[in-house]
């Protein structure tokens, strides 16, 4: 127990003995330690040299590259190297490999059948307000069609009665319908002597009535000429169903188409004309068709709208020039009035208009006497309707009887013989101009002939004339005659037709 009661230190003696212990192990660890180390740096220092060459040989076997300064290439000169001439090759031409043509890629047109359908309804419909004389309704009407799905042929008739209705337009914008051939009141009177009077009652009184009388050559007259009947010379009224007259307007109608040869769309001018007066609607549109389509004899008129204006303005300074040659200015300026009434804002019409005053009624001398009288055919006070004599021909409201007086343009001095013969053709041209009728029982080649031939006739007369006025330069009327010769060339130029 004495072992391990602790020293004075307050540390047991086995502890005391144990940490010798570890002292004299660390010191022997120590000193070993050293004597190795110091070994080997005693080695080192002996073995240094050899240390020394084997590191030299070390890096010398990794060998550094040398810094070379940078130099600026120059630019190597170009050699052109010929290469050999080669003898030519022969290719051998392959056989074409016969291949199948490509089939055509059909693409199938995208439309609907509601849509197909549906436009043949408007088509339907259109061609029913073309028939009213409703042309800007139906071409409105046609062109709802446009946007639908169809096919190529349905979207193409579509936009061909689009176009239709508005040369349509354009062709009979110009023509009203007549009172006769729309009113409810047209009566027949007959009065107690046999006379029948054809008209609309416009109104009544106690001893007398007021009837629009019609004529039965041309119920389609834009005259409106109304007299007074006696109540006490009345024998009979009898009304005159719209039908009725429709069937004596149709009857009319064709005898005028039978006595037409059928050359260019402006020979069913006065067709299509008369057949709108008189409210035949159905009849119209088919020759507005016929026009435009073409057919037999004559070619399409894709511009009818035009070519049958372009026919009311060469009849309205035809009417002026005949009127310029009679001296009649007056009568002239009222025929341009109506022709610009007409036609509003056609450049055409403006045209020509100028072109006359021009040409025509600004070249009047101031002594000049015309020897040509023309006098407007006038309707009879009493036009006889007989039950064997309904309206089967037609005649235009701007039918005239040219006369021509000679008197002074004869002579018994050197100028006879020659005034005699110029007499004798001027004669036989106003004679074609007599008989010649624009479009109504002719034909656009007959017509272009007759004005032809009349043109030729006056032309040699005027050489003739101007032949008498060197053999009597004091002989007035031959200045005239002269003056209106130049008048009658004019008109025969403007009333040729020139097909387009």
């Amino acid at each position: 127990m004495a072992s391990n009661v602790p020293n004075g230190s307050g540390k047991k003696p086995a502890s005391i003995e144990r940490i010798k212990r570890q002292q004299r192990g660390s010191a022997i660890k120590f000193y070993i330690t050293s004597v190795v180390l110091g070994g080997l740096c005693g080695l080192a220092y002996l073995e240094r040299a050899e240390i020394k060459s084997a590191y030299d040989k070390l890096m010398s076997s990794a060998p550094v590259a040398p810094v070379v300064p940078a130099v600026t290439p120059e630019t190597p000169k170009s050699v052109e190297v010929i290469p050999p001439k080669e003898a030519a090759k022969k290719i051998e031409t392959l056989p074409p490999v016969e291949t199948a043509p490509p089939k055509a890629v059909v693409v199938q047109p995208q439309f609907s059948v509601k849509d197909e359908q549906r436009a043949r309804e408007i088509l339907t419909e259109g061609r029913g307000l073309l028939e009213k004389f409703d042309f800007a309704a139906a071409g409105n009407r046609f062109a709802d069609a446009a946007p639908l799905k169809l096919s190529p042929a349905l979207a193409d008739e579509v936009k061909l009665w689009k176009k239709k209705a508005a040369e349509f337009a354009n062709a009979t914008r110009h023509i009203a319908v007549a009172d006769y051939a729309q009113g409810d009141n047209a009566v027949i009177v007959e009065t107690i002597d046999g006379t029948e009077w054809r008209g609309l009652k416009t109104r009544e009184e106690d001893d007398k009535i007021y009837v629009q009388v019609i004529s039965e050559t041309n119920p389609a007259s834009e005259g409106k000429r109304t007299f007074p009947i006696p109540r006490n010379e009345i024998k009979k009224i009898t009304p005159l169903p719209l039908k009725q007259r429709q069937a004596d307007f149709n009857e009319m109608v064709t005898n005028l188409e039978g006595s037409i040869k059928l050359t260019h769309s402006t020979d069913l001018y006065d067709l299509v004309y008369l057949t709108k007066r008189l409210g035949l609607g159905k009849e119209c549109v088919a020759y507005l068709n016929r026009a435009f389509d073409g057919g037999t004899g004559h070619a399409p008129d894709p511009n009818v709208g035009d070519t049958y204006r372009d026919v009311v303005v060469r009849r309205a300074i035809g009417r002026a020039t005949l009127l310029m040659a009679a001296n009649r200015r007056t009568q002239a300026e009222l025929e341009l009035k109506k022709l610009k009434d007409t036609l509003p804002g056609y450049a055409k019409a403006d045209e020509d208009i100028a072109t006359f005053r021009s040409e025509v009624m600004n070249k009047v001398s101031p002594d000049f006497h015309s020897s040509i009288v023309i006098t407007e055919k006038k309707e009879p006070m009493k036009p006889v309707a007989s039950s064997d004599s309904k309206a089967k021909k037609f005649e235009r409201d701007d039918a005239v009887e040219i006369s021509i007086n000679n008197s002074g343009l004869t002579s018994t001095g050197a100028a006879g013989a020659m005034l005699t013969k110029a007499n004798d053709e001027f004669g036989k041209g106003m004679s074609i101009i007599r008989t010649y009728q624009p479009g109504v029982g002719g034909n656009s080649v007959s017509n272009n002939k007759a004005l032809s031939d009349a043109k030729s006739l006056f032309q040699q007369a005027q050489d003739d004339y101007d032949a008498a006025q060197k053999l009597e330069p004091t002989n007035g009327a031959i200045r005239s005659r002269q003056e209106e010769i130049g008048r009658m060339i004019y008109f025969c130029v403007k009333n040729m037709i020139f097909l387009r």
